[in-house]
Protein backbone atom coordinates (compact mmCIF):
# COMPACT_ATOMS: atom_id res chain seq x y z
CA UNK A 1 0.00 0.00 0.00
CA UNK A 2 1.25 3.42 -0.88
CA UNK A 3 2.40 5.54 2.07
CA UNK A 4 0.18 8.41 0.91
CA UNK A 5 -2.91 6.18 0.79
CA UNK A 6 -2.20 4.77 4.25
CA UNK A 7 -1.84 8.28 5.66
CA UNK A 8 -5.10 9.30 3.99
CA UNK A 9 -6.96 6.32 5.50
CA UNK A 10 -5.62 7.09 8.98
CA UNK A 11 -6.48 10.79 8.77
CA UNK A 12 -9.99 10.13 7.45
CA UNK A 13 -10.57 7.54 10.16
CA UNK A 14 -9.49 9.96 12.86
CA UNK A 15 -11.64 12.70 11.32
CA UNK A 16 -14.65 10.39 11.26
CA UNK A 17 -14.13 9.46 14.90
CA UNK A 18 -13.78 13.10 15.91
CA UNK A 19 -16.90 14.05 13.96
CA UNK A 20 -18.87 11.23 15.59
CA UNK A 21 -17.81 12.30 19.08
CA UNK A 22 -18.61 15.95 18.33
CA UNK A 23 -22.05 14.99 16.96
CA UNK A 24 -22.79 13.07 20.12
CA UNK A 25 -21.63 15.90 22.38
CA UNK A 26 -23.65 18.42 20.35
CA UNK A 27 -26.73 16.21 20.50
CA UNK A 28 -26.34 15.68 24.21
CA UNK A 29 -26.01 19.43 24.73
CA UNK A 30 -29.17 20.38 22.85
CA UNK A 31 -31.33 17.44 23.96
CA UNK A 32 -31.49 18.33 27.67
CA UNK A 33 -32.37 14.76 28.61
CA UNK A 34 -34.80 14.03 25.75
CA UNK A 35 -34.28 10.38 24.90
CA UNK A 36 -35.38 10.72 21.26
CA UNK A 37 -32.83 13.39 20.41
CA UNK A 38 -30.16 11.53 22.33
CA UNK A 39 -31.02 8.37 20.41
CA UNK A 40 -30.80 10.14 17.03
CA UNK A 41 -27.36 11.55 17.76
CA UNK A 42 -26.26 8.26 19.33
CA UNK A 43 -27.22 6.32 16.20
CA UNK A 44 -25.53 8.91 13.98
CA UNK A 45 -22.34 8.67 16.03
CA UNK A 46 -22.32 4.88 16.09
CA UNK A 47 -22.87 4.69 12.32
CA UNK A 48 -19.97 7.07 11.67
CA UNK A 49 -17.71 5.01 13.90
CA UNK A 50 -18.80 1.76 12.26
CA UNK A 51 -18.01 3.20 8.84
CA UNK A 52 -14.59 4.17 10.12
CA UNK A 53 -13.99 0.68 11.53
CA UNK A 54 -15.09 -0.95 8.27
CA UNK A 55 -12.76 1.26 6.23
CA UNK A 56 -9.88 0.40 8.54
CA UNK A 57 -10.76 -3.30 8.42
CA UNK A 58 -10.86 -3.37 4.62
CA UNK A 59 -7.52 -1.58 4.39
CA UNK A 60 -6.09 -3.90 7.03
CA UNK A 61 -7.07 -6.88 4.86
CA UNK A 62 -5.16 -5.38 1.92
CA UNK A 63 -2.04 -4.66 3.91
CA UNK A 64 -1.73 -5.31 7.60
CA UNK A 65 -0.48 -2.44 9.75
CA UNK A 66 -0.56 -2.09 13.50
CA UNK A 67 -1.98 1.43 13.24
CA UNK A 68 -5.13 0.10 11.56
CA UNK A 69 -5.74 -2.41 14.34
CA UNK A 70 -5.04 0.23 16.99
CA UNK A 71 -7.50 2.69 15.44
CA UNK A 72 -10.14 -0.05 15.17
CA UNK A 73 -9.68 -0.73 18.88
CA UNK A 74 -9.98 2.97 19.70
CA UNK A 75 -13.22 3.22 17.72
CA UNK A 76 -14.67 0.15 19.41
CA UNK A 77 -13.78 1.60 22.82
CA UNK A 78 -15.47 4.89 21.91
CA UNK A 79 -18.57 2.99 20.76
CA UNK A 80 -18.61 1.12 24.06
CA UNK A 81 -18.22 4.38 25.96
CA UNK A 82 -21.11 6.01 24.09
CA UNK A 83 -23.28 2.95 24.64
CA UNK A 84 -22.44 2.89 28.34
CA UNK A 85 -23.33 6.58 28.59
CA UNK A 86 -26.71 6.07 26.87
CA UNK A 87 -27.59 3.05 28.99
CA UNK A 88 -26.46 4.70 32.21
CA UNK A 89 -28.36 7.96 31.65
CA UNK A 90 -31.60 6.71 30.13
CA UNK A 91 -32.15 3.10 31.11
CA UNK A 92 -30.65 2.80 34.58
Amino acid sequence: MDEHKMRKVVVLSLASTLLAILFFIFGRTISKGNILLDLVYYILSIVLMLISVLALYNNNKIQSHKIFRYLMLVNVLFMALLTFYMVNNHFA
